[in-house]
């Protein structure tokens, strides 16, 4: 996905350059400007992706006639991690 938004940008940038038939200076300043926001959109694209990521669990199978059980929670968890404790 970066790339495509890397290339796209790119794109619209040079087809821009090739309407308008800018100088240099403007042209540079275009492409800088251009690549600030590719690089703002990649960078929101890897949060957003961080972000699924951490937060999908796959969904728990239960068999026919089974009730799903609540997902426990990190005080359940430590409480039976220090119950298995071996002395």
């Amino acid at each position: 996905m970066k790339v495509l938004i890397w290339v796209g940008f790119i794109l619209v940038v040079s087809v821009v350059n090739t309407l308008f038939r800018l100088g240099v200076i403007p042209m540079l300043l275009l492409y800088l400007a251009a690549f600030y926001a590719a690089r703002a959109l990649c960078k929101a694209w890897d949060e957003k992706k961080k972000g699924t990521v951490e937060t999908e669990r796959p969904a728990e199978i239960v068999k026919p006639g089974e009730t799903a059980q609540p997902a426990r929670t990190n005080e359940e968890k430590k409480t039976d991690n220090t119950s298995d404790a071996r002395v």
